[in-house]
């Protein structure tokens, strides 16, 4: 995996939280919290239009549900953090 801190996202990610890219797996964001601590990811793959918690190959979705029009990365992203964040309340 390659860190980079100039990872293009469409979406800026909370404060503190990173983003890598794996070829295996799509895009790895990390959820840190306030003192530093790694508590949680999600992968992102933009090929299969999906995500899912944690470091994995993210599948398509059974049901077809996927994003799309204009704006399907901006709501791919968008969703990917909501859900980290539930998760991580």
């Amino acid at each position: 995996m390659s860190t980079d801190s100039s990872i293009d996202l469409p979406i800026e990610l909370p404060p503190g939280w990173t983003a890598e890219v794996s070829e295996m797996y799509g895009t790895i964001i990390t959820a840190v919290d306030s003192t530093g601590q790694k508590v949680g990811y999600v992968t992102v793959s933009e090929k299969v239009r999906h995500f899912e918690l944690g470091i994995t190959i993210p599948r398509r979705l059974q049901n077809g549900a996927e994003p799309a029009g204009r704006a399907w990365k901006v709501s791919l992203y968008k969703a990917a953090v909501a859900s980290l964040r539930n998760a991580l309340n």
